[in-house]
This record gives structure tokens, C-alpha cells and sequence, in this order.
């Protein structure tokens, strides 16, 4: 296994400290509530990912000999996506930025699935988590394609976190399954704010990204770990 030089392991310090700086930025920025200050901030904290990850797939993922860890760095791609939409142009579009931002997140999940290789027992869990969670929408009649698409992707991530513990044909560095654990508490939060009113609405709102830019930073370094361990 080829070690990261100097360079790189300068860039990785840099890479670690330029997003707890934006998680600082983002926090404070939300606390002054600075409105539009606050959807660029978050942006650039997940650029700062796609980047990172994008140098080493340009450099390294390209070249492996088993390409399979790639899957990380096109999720962190999906992610950037996601987040133009949900993030950056959200208060612009409104719904039609949601579901556009929640359909690119699923996919981030889909492809985070196959990265796992769950198998078929995973499959069949991830649709069964979807149609309970499809079934107590119903049952309280917000069978509505926003919330649809947020109750999927937040199975779908739950299924993920149990795919990434459980190990079984697959065991990711633990830098993703604490990256994708982080990621369910902040999709949870997320449901939790949209859900509840008062210092509950309050205080999930203001930990959503507390829990997403760590997520988002680990499952980053997962990739650069897996490219390194595969050179």
C-alpha cells in the first residue's frame, strides 16, 4: 500500500480544516441569520468535498485495477447535485428545487447501495422499509410526491447504515459507516424539523448540518483511504 507524500497529506490537512472552518462559517451565519450567506457557505462546504474527491479519482480512482471504490466518489458527485438543488437554488425554486434535490439524494443512496453489495437480503429490506414508511404515509395521508421522496431516501439511508455495519460482503473503512450513520441523524433531523413546531422545530433545524458536514467529510476520506489502499 502506497502512502500518501507530503503534498497529499498536506491537502488532506488542509481539505480537514477548511470544513470544520465552513461548519463554524455555517453555524454562525445561521445564528446571525444572514439568509443567503447561509445556502453559499453550505455549497461551498460540499464543493470542498467534490473537489477532494474528484482530485483523486482524476488521479488515482481512474487507474485502479479494481474500480469498485469508485462508487463513493460518483455518490459524492450525486451529492453535489443534490445539493445545487436542495441547497443552493432551494429558497429560489421551492418545490420543484425539493424534489429535484430528494430524487438526486436517493440516487446518492442507490449508488452508496451498490457500493455495499447488500445482496439480495438487502434488497428485499430496503423494500420493505420503503413501503412501511410509504404505508404510514397513507395511513396519515401525506401521500404527497415531496414527502414520498424524503420517506425513500430516508429508508433508503437507514438501510445503508445497516448494510455499512453489518459488513457482509463488504467491509467499508470506518470512515464511511460513521459518514453514512451521520447522514441518517441529519436526513432525521430533517424529517423532525418538518414535522415539529417550537424548540424541537428550532433545535433540529440548527443540527442538520452539524451532523451533515462531518458525514460528508468522512465518507470524502473513506474515498481517499479506499484509493490509497487500492494503489
Amino acid at each position: 500500500m502506497k502512502r500518501n507524500g507530503p503534498g497529499e497529506k498536506n491537502l488532506i490537512r488542509a481539505y480537514v480544516i477548511i470544513s470544520i472552518a465552513l461548519l463554524v462559517l455555517i453555524k454562525t451565519l445561521q445564528i446571525m441569520h444572514k439568509g443567503r450567506l447561509i445556502n453559499w457557505s453550505m455549497y461551498a462546504a460540499i464543493t470542498v468535498n467534490t473537489a477532494l474527491a474528484l482530485y483523486y479519482y482524476l488521479r488515482y480512482g481512474r487507474k485502479l485495477e479494481d474500480k469498485h471504490v469508485n462508487l463513493i466518489a460518483f455518490g459524492l458527485f450525486a451529492t453535489f447535485a443534490a445539493d445545487f438543488f436542495a441547497t443552493l437554488i432551494g429558497r429560489r425554486m421551492s418545490m420543484t428545487a425539493y424534489l429535484c434535490g430528494a430524487a438526486c439524494f436517493c440516487i446518492v443512496e442507490l449508488i452508496y447501495a451498490a457500493y455495499l453489495r447488500g445482496g439480495r437480503t438487502s434488497v428485499i429490506m430496503r423494500a420493505v422499509l420503503v413501503a412501511a414508511g410509504l404505508t404510514v404515509l397513507s395511513v396519515m395521508g401525506a401521500l404527497k410526491p415531496d414527502k414520498v421522496l424524503g420517506i425513500t431516501n430516508e429508508m433508503l439511508i437507514l438501510a445503508n447504515v445497516i448494510d455499512a455495519w453489518a459488513a457482509r460482503r463488504i467491509n467499508p473503512h470506518i470512515f464511511f459507516k460513521i459518514g453514512i450513520t451521520l447522514f441518517l441523524a441529519c436526513d432525521t433531523s430533517i424529517v423532525i424539523r418538518s414535522l415539529a413546531s417550537g424548540i424541537i422545530h428550532d433545535t433540529a433545524a440548527f443540527v442538520v448540518w452539524i451532523f451533515y458536514v462531518p458525514a460528508q467529510m468522512l465518507i470524502t476520506l473513506a474515498y481517499v483511504n479506499g484509493c490509497r489502499e487500492s494503489r
